[in-house]
């Protein structure tokens, strides 16, 4: 899955969850934790129903094809 973090006129970060390691993480979190998120997006593969998307815990990382995170 791909992971983007974007300001509205801007890419700040974009990473594919596969090359994640712990310092990574690491630094994502100290970029982007404490940062306002305008809009969150999920883009599925496939099969993937509405009911699953009421809960996330249903929906498996092979089912997520991006994450796009504006932030302010």
């Amino acid at each position: 899955m791909k992971i983007i973090f974007q300001t509205e006129r801007e890419v700040l970060k974009e990473l594919d969850d596969s090359e994640m390691n712990a310092e990574m993480a690491d630094e994502l979190e100290e970029t982007f934790n404490h940062r306002k998120v305008k809009k969150y997006e999920i883009t599925f593969t496939k099969d993937v129903c509405v009911e699953q998307i009421h809960d996330l815990s249903k929906v498996q990382d092979e089912q997520i094809e991006l994450i796009k995170i504006t932030i302010e």
